[in-house]
């Protein structure tokens, strides 16, 4: 994987990146992606409090991938 570019916000960060890999089926299909990260920030702890995921496949649709937990 791949970070190509980074933005720095008040509340949050956010990763774009991409990825390739070749999975081991029997026809060897190759997988690639482009996407992004938002790591959202806790105001008074200052740790990521939530993460939302956006994936972009080669061929297939948007998929959304959202975790959200607290912190101790």
């Amino acid at each position: 994987m791949n970070l190509t570019k980074w933005e720095d916000f008040e509340d949050k960060g956010i990763g774009h990146w991409r990825f390739s890999c070749i999975m081991s089926f029997s026809w060897r299909p190759i997988l690639s992606a482009t996407g992004y990260t938002e790591y959202y920030f806790d105001a008074q702890s200052g740790r990521v409090c939530r993460v939302l995921a956006a994936v972009k496949v080669q061929n297939m649709t948007k998929i959304q991938l959202q975790s959200a937990r607290e912190n101790p």
